[in-house]
């Protein structure tokens, strides 16, 4: 609706929007008002339902129609809650859809598809779900009710990758991803510590050096990317130059540099030493040696600590990198780290300040 109260109007020659089964494109022409649009819509991707027999939601559901004041769930109509927000998905978006570019538009009505097709298949499982009587009667397949909301999922991505593409509909999801198994599984640990910031991060690692090559990696953030993710990214350095290390991803476009950290190694040659002499007693590899010994022969050592421990020690940590991430991140669970200033203002500190300002 404009100022002066004349209805809006959009051409949608040059779109199209999915079939009913989100195979065939199907050519879009003439104009539409928001509610035309809507309804137009809603009869290409709402199927016709009997509520009493295609919902248990059926004996409270608001939309069930009424027949003489009476609620008749036995009366074959469009599933209420699809057609309601894909109505308002619609109109409390239209004015600024009828102003955009033909490829936010095209974006934009992929969505309304997908977001659609999710509150159908949610609205049928979760009711089911919630069902005993539904649950019962299909007796040993009755699991199987409860599993289906994985394949939310498949939707759930799609619909965000078209959500990316317009914007001011797009709320991009965090993630960041780090080099291997021992920082993924140290974050995780790390939630333990109970800080916001930590137990809503999502984690993934790209899997090793040879995979931070600039065109391996590089697919693994366009994905990403494509899918509305707002992404960063850890690596090693190995003793080189840091800011060498993602340079190509950053002039790609692929991730912004402010959104990376390079450890000056790697990450347990970050680990302040008290600490990881404490995790390696504990993963019973560096036995007998006391912290004081540990500690000088750690300051007076340049380069990876794992040389240190292999050279001085006898110990290769290259088979209990996992258990020694789980044990770091146990030993610090244990303390006040997010306010002790000493740790802080170690490597590993200042790592974890990066993670805590990820939104």
């Amino acid at each position: 609706m404009t100022s002066s109260g004349v209805e809006l109007r959009t051409v949608l020659q040059g779109l199209t929007i999915y079939d009913y089964f989100g195979v065939e494109r199907v050519p879009l022409a003439g104009e539409y008002v928001a509610g035309e649009l809507a309804d137009f819509l809603a009869a290409e991707w709402i199927p016709y339902v009997e509520c009493i027999r295609d919902c248990s939601r059926s004996d409270y559901c608001k939309h069930i129609p009424m027949e003489g004041g009476i609620r008749n769930p036995y009366q074959e109509i469009r599933c209420g809650v699809c057609v309601e927000v894909l109505r308002l998905f619609i109109s409390s978006n239209f004015a600024s859809f009828c102003g955009r570019p033909k490829r936010e538009q095209q974006a934009f009505l992929d969505a309304a598809f997908y977001l659609s097709r999710y509150v159908g298949e949610s609205e049928v499982a979760l009711g089911f779900a919630s069902c005993e009587s539904t649950v019962r009667y299909w007796s040993s397949l009755g699991a199987y009710i409860f599993t289906r909301v994985v394949r939310f999922r498949e939707t759930l991505d799609k619909l965000a990758t078209s959500l990316a593409q317009v914007p001011g509909l797009s709320t991009p999801r965090s993630i960041l991803l780090v080099e291997g198994e021992s920082e993924t599984r140290f974050l995780h640990g790390l939630q333990g510590s109970h800080i916001a910031q930590l137990l809503d991060l999502l984690v993934d690692s790209y899997r090793g050096k040879s995979n931070k090559r600039p065109g391996r990696i590089a697919m693994l953030l366009e994905r990403y990317q494509r899918d509305g993710y707002s992404i960063y990214l850890q690596g090693d350095a190995d003793g080189g130059d840091r800011t060498s290390v993602f340079a190509r991803l950053v002039s790609k476009g692929l991730v912004r540099e402010e959104n990376t950290f390079v450890f000056r190694h790697d990450f347990e040659t970050s680990v302040p030493p008290y600490l990881l002499h404490r995790a390696l007693e504990t993963c019973g590899v560096l036995k007998g040696i006391p912290y004081e010994e540990f500690r000088q022969l750690s300051d007076a050592h340049v380069g990876a600590v794992s040389a240190l421990l292999a050279s001085t020690f006898g110990v290769d940590i290259a088979g209990t990198k996992v258990g020694l991430a789980d044990a770091l991140a146990v030993a610090l669970n244990a303390t006040n780290w997010w306010s002790d200033k000493q740790f802080l203002d170690t490597e590993l500190g200042q790592f974890l300040l990066f993670v805590r300002q990820i939104p």
